[in-house]
């Protein structure tokens, strides 16, 4: 008695500002980008995956970093 089990609690969703890191479905979603891409991003050395038992996430704060960096496209001439 006394402790909830995960079946009984309600299921939090988390303010994206607040979410530590994505699973990398979750990073394809939010970024648009394709599973071959991200994968060469880490290669590249502009994020960093981590494993976390069978799970490979990556930190919401290394899209950041590497979103940020990346360069912005110029305007087309009207």
């Amino acid at each position: 008695m006394g402790a909830e089990s995960n079946a009984e609690r309600p299921k939090r969703t988390l303010n994206p500002d607040e979410r530590l890191s994505y699973t990398i479905a979750e990073a394809l979603e939010v970024t648009g980008m394709s599973r071959p891409t991200i994968y060469r991003l880490h290669a590249a050395g502009k994020i960093t995956l981590k494993k976390v038992g069978r799970l490979t996430i990556v930190e919401v704060s290394d899209i950041r970093a590497m979103l940020a960096r990346a360069q912005a496209v110029p305007r087309r001439a009207a």
